[in-house]
């Protein structure tokens, strides 16, 4: 059993709650104390149930960019026109997840140029397959639980055994035709990481180019009788970047080794960490974590 953590998105939440209730007062202590409060709210309502908890984080350079230089182009504009402070956010971000490795009781793996979707793919299936529960002829592929609001998550749902909490609308998200559900998300893009359509140009976001609506009735014939010819190439290029099972295997294997070797800290370093900080709010619930 365990439980994998989209930290990117989590840390975000933090960023977005602080900016409302405190404005420009926003600072590295209050994201983390509002980050740490949803990893223990996340692990008191799943932790009896999914036991391990495992954080994943983003790394730099993301290695999709070296397929796809236009990937997540947009991201970069939207932070500058962002009244946030993201010189501070990127450090706070940074500071926290290495106390995460330095005083939490938990995995917490990031690989260099992977992705937390990369790390939670690969480690979803991995635990699921190779750490079954129960012995002998009566041992169970385990039951793995993602926490994030990332649909992409859903083609992992090939594997029943994997789930989905959606953390922002306190929700699951079930999926019951992964197949489709890839071939339509590879078919219609990603706006949200500037991969455009099966129809539309490479540069199709960054030029701000109109794209080509994709109807319902293209969807169902790729899905019964495969890509037109016209579109192979651009499909195939949307896959590369969206289809999860198509991460190189280097780095699949650097995120298994990562996590065979990795040795979460002693809970006892909590308290020292919580005091350090001035969590006292969260000295009194260090048992919890």
């Amino acid at each position: 059993m365990a439980i994998l953590l989209d930290f990117s998105p989590t840390i975000i939440s933090a960023v977005s709650v602080g900016d409302k209730t405190l404005g420009d007062d926003l600072n590295e202590s209050a994201i983390r104390h509002l980050t740490l409060n949803m990893i223990l709210s996340y692990k008191k309502k799943f932790g009896d149930k999914y036991g391990k908890f495992i954080i994943c984080c983003d790394e730099s350079n993301a290695w999709r960019k070296d397929l796809f230089p236009y990937y997540k182009y947009s991201r970069k504009k939207s932070r500058e026109e962002s009244h946030l402070d993201w010189d501070m956010i990127f450090k706070s971000i940074s500071n926290i997840q290495q106390e995460l490795r330095d005083y939490m009781p938990y995995h917490v793996i990031s690989v260099p140029r992977c992705e937390a979707d990369d790390v939670i793919a690969i480690l979803s299936n991995y635990i699921t397959e190779n750490e079954p529960v129960g012995e002998g002829m009566f041992e169970e592929n385990q039951d793995v639980l993602i926490i994030s609001r990332d649909k992409d998550f859903k083609q992992l749902q090939s594997n029943r055994n994997i789930v989905q909490w959606n953390p922002m609308e306190k929700k699951w998200m079930r999926e019951p035709d992964p197949k489709r559900f890839l071939i339509e998300h590879i078919v219609r893009g990603d706006a949200g990481d500037g991969v455009p359509n099966m129809l539309s140009d490479h540069d199709s976001f960054v030029l701000k180019k109109r794209q080509k609506p994709v109807r319902e009735s293209l969807i169902e014939s790729v899905y019964n009788n495969g890509v037109p010819d016209e579109h192979l190439e651009n499909y195939e290029r949307n896959k590369k970047l969206i289809d999860l099972s198509c991460i190189p295997t280097n780095y699949k294997d650097e995120i298994i080794t990562t996590y065979i070797n990795y040795k979460p800290k002693p809970k006892a370093k909590l308290l020292t960490y919580f005091m350090n900080k001035g969590l006292r709010n969260l000295y009194n619930s260090a048992s919890d974590f």
